[in-house]
């Protein structure tokens, strides 16, 4: 995660089930040029939401022990468009969970519509080892608590 994308994690049932939000801003520097007048969040932003959300996640379930990536997007169906200044809640759970493997499913609501759903794989790999994203534990914790709106300890 180079630029975490998740604004706060409402609800948190480790290996079972978690609820995200993210307020969508024109004025975020991934959105540059992104937006012309009038214009909407990228469907990829919407995807690499879901997919940190699952990271952070499945991080947390497992004491941050392992680092969890996206290996397989199954399926993904997008439901219209979401512009600057909505706020995107994400519901996700896992449908099953393997040693080295999860299935996740995921939705992504705004204003009571449902606007993306996925069906995803994440793998899990060494905390320690040569992901290509950040694997530091205390860098993933950090993450998790600013979300979970706590200090990190």
């Amino acid at each position: 995660m180079k630029r975490l994308l998740v604004d706060a994690i409402s609800e948190l049932e480790p290996g079972k089930r978690v609820v995200a939000v993210k307020d969508l801003s024109a004025t975020e520097d991934y959105a540059n040029d992104a937006f012309p007048r009038g214009g909407w969040i990228p469907n990829s932003i919407l995807v690499e939401i879901i997919v940190q959300v699952a990271s952070l996640f499945m991080g947390a379930s497992h004491n941050f022990r392992f680092k969890a990536v996206p290996i397989l997007l199954t399926t993904v169906s997008f439901h219209g468009v979401l512009r600057p200044g909505a706020r995107l809640t994400v519901v996700e759970h896992v449908v099953s969970l393997e040693d080295h493997v999860a299935v996740m499913r995921a939705a992504g609501m705004s204003e009571g519509q449902k606007v993306v759903e996925a069906e995803f794989v994440m793998g899990f790999g060494s905390a320690e080892g040569t992901w290509a994203l950040p694997a530091n534990q205390a860098l993933q914790r950090r993450y998790l608590e600013a979300a979970l709106g706590r200090s990190a300890e």
